[in-house]
């Protein structure tokens, strides 16, 4: 098996990049912020990045699990404000996997109805419909998707007050218990919410690598270029390990993302579960560590507002938290293994 990117999969990354930097997140003394950037969501429905993932019978982009992670990664590698993966990509995913009609899921994939997925208070799982919520990545969403307890997917009106987050580069909002809502399909299967958590926990990963890279990509120009003693930092053997030690563990993180994110398509839903909490259990505690490192490598003006370093950390934060973090996902699959084991 070769584990390789397509010529039409490089073309993805070459244009999410280029697209990434026109919508790369302002300098820290801006943010957070919680002002739409109607041009950017623009941009990405309009370039076809926004619901690539859902068929093109439902007017999708029919694309393959791992080109949204390519273009997750690059737009998470700019620290992106746009709300890509929980309007872009999780809101239409969630929507197209439990069965929304048309009338509803028209609007969500083509990017004119601003839809996110509402989670728990813990962000650990999808929220439930008469309990109190999170719409996680809800700039300028109108409405995020929720479950009743027979599984079927509901669109529940969000509060206009934006709650705190560790996160400065995305907008979380409450779902109250008493929220108006709206029932928009039968009974999920539970494949279908197995595939959507598999989908969704790859491509939590990919945002987490993306980080990662710009902590890398970031730390590395810095300590090519300051000097110390009259020479580079980066020419001392003890900084050229801390950033030798970040860039494996990034590639190691990239493998396990890229595997999720293929084994989301091409995997039974169980499997694909499987391999997409590996990727996020992993790529959650290396990217802290990566992040930690590139504050080592560049030194006190790491933890100055101005630096954009603390703005890494805190998405990574975040994103570690969101379906669950490490110890969540190890002990589940912990118990996998000994299941398949007896």
């Amino acid at each position: 098996m070769e584990a390789a990117l397509s010529e039409d999969q490089f073309l993805i990354v070459e244009t999410a990049a280029r697209v990434a930097e026109q919508l790369a997140c302002p300098a820290p003394t801006e943010l957070p912020t919680t002002d739409d950037d109607l041009v950017g969501w623009e941009m990405l429905t309009e370039i076809g990045f926004a619901s690539m993932h859902v068929d093109g019978t439902h007017g999708g982009g029919d694309a393959h699990s791992t080109d949204v992670a390519l273009v997750t990664e690059q737009l998470a590698a700019t620290l992106s404000c746009v709300p890509y993966l929980g309007q872009g990509v999780l809101g239409p995913e969630l929507a197209w996997r439990l069965g929304a009609p048309s009338s509803v899921l028209a609007g969500i994939v083509d990017g004119t109805r601003r839809v996110t997925i509402a989670l728990d208070p813990s962000l650990r799982s999808i929220a439930r419909v008469g309990h109190r919520g999170m719409a996680w990545d809800a700039r300028g969403a109108t409405h995020a998707l929720a479950l009743d307890a027979t599984r079927c997917l509901c669109l529940v009106e969000i509060a206009p007050q934006v709650e705190r987050s560790a996160d400065i580069t995305r907008v979380l909002r409450a779902v109250d218990a008493g929220a108006a809502f709206e029932v928009v399909s039968e009974p999920a299967d539970a494949d279908a919410v197995t595939r959507f958590e598999a989908f969704a926990l790859a491509m939590l990963a990919a945002d987490l690598v993306g980080v990662m890279q710009s902590a890398v990509d970031a730390a590395v120009g810095y300590v090519k270029s300051r000097e110390q003693f009259g020479v580079a930092v980066g020419t001392f053997q003890a900084v050229q390990h801390l950033a030798a030690d970040a860039k494996v563990l990034l590639e190691g993180a990239r493998s396990s993302m890229w595997f999720a994110s293929w084994a989301s398509d091409e995997l039974d839903p169980d499997a694909a579960l499987l391999a997409a909490r590996q990727a996020k259990a992993y790529c959650s505690r290396v990217a802290l560590e990566v992040v930690e490192l590139q504050v080592q490598l560049f030194g006190g003006i790491a933890i100055t507002w101005e630096e954009r370093a603390h703005v890494r950390v805190r998405r990574v934060l975040l994103d570690a938290l969101t379906l669950g973090d490490v110890a969540f996902h190890e002990d589940a699959i912990a118990a996998t293994r000994l299941r398949i084991g007896d």
